[in-house]
């Protein structure tokens, strides 16, 4: 049996952390100036979402989609 775990540098987290604050400040301006609070609400539960798998990412050094072999 042998498991596979895929593993990404720290600074590659870190680049994706800068990401995903660009585009959340990006979409959250976008959607205020149109007004769409609708797309305003879904963009923010994607955030927290993201930001939740970063935080994961951040303290056991993997993503929970890591594929196994069995």
């Amino acid at each position: 049996m042998k498991e596979y775990h895929i593993h990404y540098p720290r600074w590659f987290i870190l680049l994706q952390l800068g990401f995903f604050v660009i585009f959340a400040t990006v979409w959250t301006y976008i959607t205020i100036q149109k007004e769409i609070y609708l797309f305003t609400l879904i963009g923010f539960a994607l955030f927290i979402f993201a930001g939740a798998l970063l935080i994961y990412a951040l303290k056991t050094g993997r993503y929970p989609m890591s594929f196994r072999e069995k």
